[in-house]
């Protein structure tokens, strides 16, 4: 399969970790990774620059999705004069999504950024591949970001159910086939191809992800997030000092395109 080829591509030593995967079907594969994690593996060539971009879509199944997994880097984009715009797909569920939306407008206002609600169900329904189209047409953006594909989250899986969707309604031009998706993490690991130092503004991002009050009655996220950060800074060059870093993995659209065909093969939306 091309999940098989890709890990043995991109990661060392597949005489001793990658084989384990090439005898097994997607989900024995899914069993392995949820156990012992992509932390495993080490990644061939991971990147730490960011490129300067003019226009970045974040798409957030959740408020406060698009802080915890790429507030920092919002952060620097918008310091390098990005146009950025995020859109949310749920206001979370019903019963908060006055809240919710109160929220998430003042953390776009505090960052200088449009958003679009979509209007979803958190946990219940997902829709919005008609309108992520639209914006993408109207918007072309160089980049979009978004959870990883194999995150701890169906809202996650399913939005990207929604985001392929959109990608075949989109003309077949040529700024599609120039944007590249760069997958954030929220929960799970994730194939680690990028890494963006936020030490000097992590302070910044947990400010941002406090404004998510509603939220901080299940788990305080700003330390979550901190303690997630200061775990991937592993990545970095500063092993004597305190550090930070948001992991991304970066895929062309072909690629991203041929990985999610592997992940929902024989599984119905």
């Amino acid at each position: 399969m091309r999940l098989f080829k890709f890990l043995r591509k991109f990661f060392f030593k597949p005489s001793f970790d990658i084989k384990i995967f090439s005898k097994k079907n997607l989900f024995e594969i899914l069993k392995i990774v949820n156990k012992v994690g992509f932390s495993r593996f080490t990644v061939n060539e991971i990147s730490f620059d960011l490129p300067d971009f003019k226009k970045v879509i974040v798409i957030a199944p959740h408020p406060d999705d698009e802080v915890i997994g790429a507030g920092g880097t919002i952060i620097k984009l918008i310091k390098k004069k990005c146009n950025v715009k995020i859109i949310y797909m749920t206001s979370g569920r019903l019963n908060e999504k006055e809240i919710r939306e109160q929220e998430l407008k003042r953390v776009c206002n505090k960052l200088g950024v449009k958003n679009h609600i979509i209007g979803g169900v958190a946990n219940q329904k997902l829709f919005g591949s008609k309108i992520i189209a639209q914006i993408i047409e109207d918007f072309k953006p160089n980049v979009i970001l978004m959870p990883f594909i194999l995150d701890d989250n169906d809202d996650h899986r399913k939005t990207h159910l929604q985001f392929k969707a959109a990608l075949k309604i989109l003309p077949k031009a040529n700024y599609k086939r120039k944007i590249t998706v760069w997958s954030y993490q929220i929960y799970g690991p994730l194939i680690v191809n990028k890494v963006i130092d936020i030490s000097d503004i992590i302070s910044r991002k947990e400010a941002l992800i406090k404004n998510y009050k509603s939220q901080f009655r299940s788990r305080d996220w700003a330390h979550y997030t901190s303690g997630m950060n200061a775990w991937n800074s592993r990545f970095l060059n500063k092993k004597k000092t305190k550090a930070w870093a948001e992991c991304f993995f970066v895929q062309s659209i072909i690629e991203y395109e041929n990985f999610f065909k592997d992940i929902f093969k024989n599984q119905s939306d």
